[in-house]
């Protein structure tokens, strides 16, 4: 019954009749208004609802309708709240917002899909979505916020599609009008070379002025393209520094790895500067990756590889807390590398600290591969194996001898001390 009342109240565009079923759902809350509430909060579809959207009483009615959703507590109303904070108003926007984040840990997940999948977003809006998915408490919010820094999250918003197509029809309809209108009255009649050169340079001056126009249009359409990649990409990066969660620093340690933006790559050294020295002693092998073909020391390469010098320190800085032996050969090409243009107090810094890491990491990686920390079997005689643990050849072991030491020099029927600290 209410669900039906609002749709109708939004079909016909009646303001004050919204208001009268948001007045008396607030008088009796239920659960049962909650699908009502989600429907006045969707945009009317005629022309005339669009132009009542933005006006201010409108705008009062959402908010009032936010907060009953906000009162009833129900997660059926996640996925209304998030259009909203997607498309609608700065005021209802910061409504929906705070509405989210009492949802919790549900919103916040519901927020990192709406994030990945939405093709239908604005600016302002995906903004406040990344600041809102931080709020929430969400266990995964780092992650998903470091996935904007690629190109693929978020979604490609279908305006941006549409301003290329609209950009190639302009261009074939002029194409198509200039050449017919240039060429039309001449057909049938006999011109001379001089004057059929004459008749295609002008419709070839024409044409290109043309598509000089439409290129400039594509650019400019391009240019706020990358504008609103880099301000998504700046925001997701100080959101993650607000958060001091070390769990994304693989992700961004990744996306150094690769191809990518430059913008997007300035802004994972950003928070990556301001991760680094987050991390202790528990969060050891964090920035070792065992499926990569540099014996796990990628990411370490691709941390020390950046020409920004606070980087270089607050690895090496990380890599004294956290670093295992991939990390060795990355840090000796640092130690031979060229200062960079900028930040050059900062790498000299790093490579008086590095000279005193590697050696814990030398020990650290000799004594990960010297074969006498082996345990080997007790005959006596030293064995060249790889296995670890093998049973005792000797018929005279009792069945509770389970590992005997290797005594190297010690032949069977020495002395008797011999043989029985052997046994």
């Amino acid at each position: 019954m209410l669900l039906a009342r609002a749709q109708k109240c939004i079909r016909r565009v009646r303001l004050l009749d919204c208001l009268r079923l948001v007045r008396k759902i607030e008088e009796l809350p239920t659960f049962a208004a909650v699908p009502a509430l989600c429907y006045l909060l969707k945009r009317p579809r005629n022309f005339r609802g669009y132009l009542a959207y933005n006006r201010p009483r409108w705008a009062s009615m959402r908010i009032r309708s936010i907060q009953m959703l906000r009162r009833l507590a129900d997660d059926d109303a996640i996925p209304s709240l998030i259009y909203v904070l997607l498309h609608d108003l700065p005021e209802v926007r910061r409504h929906a917002a705070s509405a989210l984040v009492d949802f919790g840990p549900q919103a916040g997940e519901a927020l990192a899909d709406a994030m990945s999948t939405s093709a239908q977003w604005n600016l302002d809006g995906m903004l406040d979505l990344i600041e809102t998915i931080a709020a929430t408490d969400y266990a995964y919010a780092a992650p998903a916020i470091a996935a904007v820094l690629t190109d693929y999250v978020p979604g490609t918003p279908d305006r941006w599609l549409r301003r290329h197509m609209f950009a190639s029809a302009i261009c074939g309809a002029l194409f198509t009008t200039v050449g017919m209108f240039a060429v039309l009255p001449y057909i049938g009649v006999q011109l001379s070379k001089a004057e059929l050169c004459t008749l295609v340079a002008a419709v070839w001056s024409i044409i290109s002025v043309l598509a000089g126009l439409v290129l400039a249009g594509t650019g400019f359409f391009r240019r706020q393209k990358n504008e609103e990649r880099y301000a998504l990409q700046q925001q997701a990066a100080d959101t993650l520094i607000m958060l001091q969660d070390v769990s994304c620093i693989p992700a961004l340690t990744d996306l150094l790895s690769t191809r990518c933006a430059f913008s997007a790559r300035a802004a994972a050294e950003d928070a990556l500067k301001s991760l680094l020295p987050l991390l202790r002693t528990a969060d050891r092998g964090i920035l070792h990756d065992d499926n990569d073909s540099m014996g796990g020391g990628k990411r370490v390469h691709a941390l020390l590889r950046s020409s920004d010098g606070a980087l270089l320190l607050a690895t090496v800085l990380a890599l004294e807390v956290v670093g295992t032996s991939s990390a060795l050969a990355p840090l000796e090409r640092l130690m031979t590398r060229k200062p960079p243009r900028t930040g050059r107090d900062e790498f000299a810094k790093a490579r008086l600290i590095a000279q005193r890491v590697l050696p814990y990491l030398r020990d650290l990686k000799r004594r990960e591969e010297d074969p006498q920390m082996l345990l080997r079997q007790g005959d006596g005689s030293y064995v060249q194996s790889n296995e670890m643990l093998r049973p005792s050849a000797t018929r005279h072991d009792t069945h509770g001898t389970l590992l005997r030491p290797n005594f190297v020099g010690i032949k069977p029927g020495g002395d008797d001390s011999n043989t029985d600290r052997r046994r």
